[in-house]
């Protein structure tokens, strides 16, 4: 068979192994996803006390927050493509089922009371 895309789903389904390893991913998954549901409220009120310190900090130091700021995304700017490669790197197979299984998890936790 031919390497790429295509190929794969009958490399994972032909190796127990493999078909194993996505399974618990995913269960990993759906199981993080389905409490990160429940913990909703308490995160996003953390997000918001984080941002609110934030807020204030920034305030506190004025324009040498404007210059860090311009630091920090011109560091963020030279580090994108390199982010890009290791995204790259990481792969389909390694994140694809825990992720599945988190937005899965995350619907069931929220549906459920």
């Amino acid at each position: 068979m031919e390497p790429g895309i295509p190929g794969i789903p009958q490399e994972v389904m032909g190796d127990p192994l493999v078909l194993a390893g996505l399974a618990v991913q995913f269960l990993l998954g759906m199981g993080l996803g389905y409490v990160s549901a429940k913990a909703l409220k308490y995160i996003l009120a953390f997000m918001g006390l984080l941002a609110l310190a934030a807020a204030i900090n920034g305030y506190t130091f004025g324009s040498s927050m404007e210059r860090m700021i311009e630091e920090y995304y011109q560091q963020a700017v030279e580090a994108v493509p390199h982010v890009k490669r290791m995204l790259a790197a990481v792969g389909l197979l390694t994140i694809g089922p825990t992720t599945i299984g988190f937005i899965l998890g995350a619907v069931v936790g929220l549906i459920k009371k």
